[in-house]
């Protein structure tokens, strides 16, 4: 189970309640991370492989500066937003 080495952290319990339980855990090379399935991926609908907006890293939490907000605009490009607009409307 990837959370093992982390289960007894405080941070790891707080995120959970935060996120309501609606998580995923992923390992990036050799860091877990924590993401909060509510806030989406940045450019989800261009790639679905794309990173979760609100992602923690477990084992380095002084690498959390920004958290919430953490890329949310970035790959944006003319692309992007004409087709983010295309499923706004339904298309």
């Amino acid at each position: 189970m990837l959370l093992l080495p982390v289960s007894g952290h405080e941070d790891l319990q707080k995120l959970i309640r935060f996120s309501k339980q609606f998580y995923t855990i992923e390992k990036w090379n050799d860091t877990l991370v924590f993401n909060d399935l509510r806030f989406g991926q940045i450019i989800g609908w261009e790639n679905p492989q794309a990173k979760f907006v609100f992602h923690y890293y477990l084992q380095y939490p002084e690498n959390n500066k920004l958290v919430v907000q953490r890329g949310r605009f970035a790959k944006w490009d003319w692309t992007v937003l004409k087709n983010f607009l295309k499923r706004v409307k339904g298309n």
